[in-house]
């Protein structure tokens, strides 16, 4: 398991993208901030799909989008967790959403609200101050 940030969004850089992920990837979840009704993803999904169609060598990984932090919700452990059991599934959903309960599209994956990350776990927060 693993987390790959992309920090520039446009113009999008397929080829570093492509190169990032170890060629063992097996599945990718793309998490957006954002819910583009009518579209067939949201923008960094469908950015995602087709770099790994467009450059990866041989059969690309699976890949599912995912909104999360909508109506300003917190993006917590147990929804990370919840994405990777989406991914773990016999046949994982191609677009989810996690923190919410969409009722309207059914794409909700349940989120175990009682689940807590090892005790060994380091948390941080860092604040900066800058002028």
């Amino acid at each position: 398991m693993g987390v790959l940030t992309v920090r520039l969004y446009r113009p999008f850089a397929t080829q570093a993208f492509v190169e990032a992920l170890p060629s063992t990837v097996q599945s990718v979840a793309v998490l957006d901030r954002t819910k583009e009704p009518g579209s067939v993803g949201e923008p960094l999904y469908t950015d995602v799909v087709a770099a790994l169609a467009e450059a990866w060598e041989g059969p690309p990984p699976l890949v599912i989008g995912g909104r999360y932090g909508l109506s300003s919700k917190e993006f917590t452990p147990p929804m990370v967790e919840a994405v990777f059991g989406e991914l773990t599934r016999a046949k994982p959903r191609r677009h989810i959403t996690v923190g919410i309960t969409d009722d309207v599209t059914g794409l909700s994956v349940t989120v175990d609200p009682t689940w807590n990350e090892p005790e060994t776990t380091l948390r941080a927060l860092f604040y900066g101050l800058g002028s």
